[in-house]
């Protein structure tokens, strides 16, 4: 478990924060991450919201509906690091206390890093 003390070293640290909207069931948990920018970040911080894409659930197959889901937020955090992030800069996902996201998003970005050095 990160202590409260890092969390907020690292929140100090990042040039560009992203928000992924997922919509009003979590708008509570989006209000409490934005109150966590504007207690623990000295001055002015920037924040980029997007929406997070939508899983089709009603497809007929269900593995190759998640794996068009997840290449798919593979593509918008590519988009969103290259175009949001300054070169040399820090950029840091909205994550917090929302278990799910922060597996998946370590998982998508994992994905990433992996296409990059591809390349």
């Amino acid at each position: 478990m990160t202590s409260p003390l890092k969390a907020v070293q690292a929140i100090r640290r990042a040039d560009v924060f992203i928000l992924l909207d997922k919509g009003p069931a979590a708008a509570d948990l989006a209000a409490l991450r934005r109150l966590l920018l504007d207690r623990y970040t000295p001055g002015r911080y920037r924040l980029v919201e997007v929406s997070d894409p939508d899983r089709d659930r009603d497809a007929p197959g269900y593995v190759e509906a998640v794996e068009d889901w997840r290449l798919r937020r593979v593509d918008l955090y590519e988009r969103l690091l290259r175009d949001e992030v300054p070169p040399g800069g820090c950029g840091a996902f909205l994550v917090w206390g929302d278990r799910r996201s922060t597996t998946a998003r370590s998982r998508s970005c994992g994905r990433s890093r992996r296409a990059a050095a591809s390349k």
